[in-house]
Parts: structure tokens; sequence; C-alpha cells
């Protein structure tokens, strides 16, 4: 599974710009593959991935909490909260997110019956 959509996860964080990241500068995390745009970028990432790896490798909190559906979001669906990357299926989930997302966030894995990443990433592949 390819992470957000192919672009680098360091180069949104540094200059909230969207930047396709090269195939010679892959990171995987929990079987998703994040491109970089350079060594330095692999160093920073593999430094502090969570750092820099969207909420739930952007998977749709709103999906999961309101109807147990494991979906990857889409990115012209994004957000930050907190300095935190989201991503949701529909501007609809985005809106509801953003009305009260303490209320997503208390207890995701809980939630959707799903004890660890790797599970919600199989269930999505």
């Amino acid at each position: 599974m390819v992470g957000l959509g192919g672009f680098s996860p360091v180069g949104l964080s540094n200059s909230r710009k969207w930047r396709k990241g090269q195939k010679e500068f892959v990171c995987s995390v929990q079987g998703v593959d994040y491109f970089l745009q350079s060594d330095e970028e692999v160093t920073r990432f593999e430094a502090s991935p969570q750092q820099f790896i969207p909420h739930l490798h952007g998977c749709d909190p709103a999906g999961l909490h309101r109807r147990k559906q494991v979906r990857t979001g889409a990115i012209e669906f994004g957000t930050c909260y907190k300095g935190k990357l989201f991503f949701f299926a529909s501007t609809e989930n985005r809106n509801r997110f953003q009305e009260n997302p303490t209320w997503y966030l208390k207890s995701d894995w809980q939630l959707a019956g799903v004890s660890e990443v790797t599970q919600l990433l199989d269930m999505i592949r």
C-alpha cells in the first residue's frame, strides 16, 4: 500500500506543499510505503516516522467510528488537527470530524474492534 498517494510526508510537514516522492527513497512502516524526496528526508523520517505519518495511515476516522467501515481517506478531503494529518472519504466525514475531533480520537481501536494498526491496514488491502 502506498501512503499519501506517493507524496512525501516529510516535504508536506516541512513546507505544507504536496511534492511527489521518488521511488529510490522509500520507507515502509507497518506495510505502508512512504515515498520521500532525498536521503535527508529518509533520515528524518526513519528517526521519527510517527511525526510524519497521517493518523491511521490515512484511513477515515469518521467512517471508522460511525459505521465501523475501514476506508482510505482521500488527500483532497484532508485536514490538520493538533499538528497531525487526517484524511477522510468525503467532505461530510471531514466536517463531522471538525465539529468534534476529540470524540473521534478518544478510542479509535476500541470502537473499531481492531487492536493493532496492522490489522486495520490488512482490512483495506
